[in-house]
């Protein structure tokens, strides 16, 4: 590990750091041993702290282990069985912040295992997950992926999954014409979660505003508050842009 990362790391962190290099002494590099916590790790909350300092140290290994854990916990974090998902919550929060972890390393071959959880796994939360991991890409981000999910016949949970990656890689604003014809129709959906996630995706996009202004008396209030916020963001671009 470099010395400027560690002085990016809070004491708290190097603290953790090594905790984890004592528990795992084969491993012989600092992301070696918080991805032995990551993948053997018994106490969650242990597992999850590893997680952020996997993400932190900017990692870039472990793909295969990563992916297997997600594909071991799938099963119980999609249990049809429990539709709440009370049961696997454990379960759902590790396996969500593995997500996570494989979209930081952004590099070929997590790309390549997002891609490939997105297209085998059963419609659920998981794959939700995997849409929202995409969105801590930056260089391997390919909105082709997350577009299909924007039909109004997918299910909520990966249609607002979808908008939040697209929305993270500045979709409306690299792709303005494809982002207006497929979003247009969410910002009349009869849901109202959809409605602000699509509002909300259109912030990067100030010549969007008439879209956005369109919902200022929407029904619901969460939607309208989003209506403001997105307008407040829209003001500060073309702020910084006149600057």
């Amino acid at each position: 590990m470099s010395v400027a990362m560690t002085k990016a790391l809070s004491e708290e962190e190097l603290g953790l750091l090594g905790e984890l290099r004592r528990r795992h002494p084969g491993r012989k590099t600092a992301c070696g041993a918080v991805l032995a916590e990551i993948v053997a790790g018994t106490d969650s909350h242990d597992r999850g702290r590893a997680m952020s300092l996997f993400m932190r140290l900017r990692c870039r290994g472990g793909h295969r282990a990563l992916e297997r854990i997600v594909k071991e916990l799938q099963p119980r974090v999609d249990d049809p069985n429990d539709p709440a998902g009370e049961s696997g919550s454990k379960e759902w929060s590790l396996c969500s912040g593995v997500i996570c972890t494989i979209g930081s390393i952004d590099n070929a071959t997590s790309h390549e295992i997002l891609a490939r959880l997105l297209a085998t796994l059963p419609s659920g939360r998981t794959k939700a997950d995997v849409l929202e991991g995409m969105g801590f890409e930056r260089k391997q981000f390919d909105p082709a992926l997350a577009i299909p999910f924007l039909s109004p016949d997918t299910p909520v949970r990966e249609i607002l999954s979808a908008l939040y990656a697209l929305e993270y890689n500045d979709y409306s604003r690299k792709q303005p014409e494809d982002a207006e014809r497929r979003l247009r129709p969410l910002l009349q959906s009869p849901n109202p979660q959809v409605r602000q996630y699509a509002l909300v995706a259109l912030r990067s996009a100030p010549q969007f505003r008439p879209l956005v202004l369109a919902l200022s008396d929407d029904p619901d209030p969460y939607v309208r508050q989003v209506v403001g916020e997105v307008l407040r963001w829209m003001d500060m671009l073309e702020d910084r842009d006149d600057a």
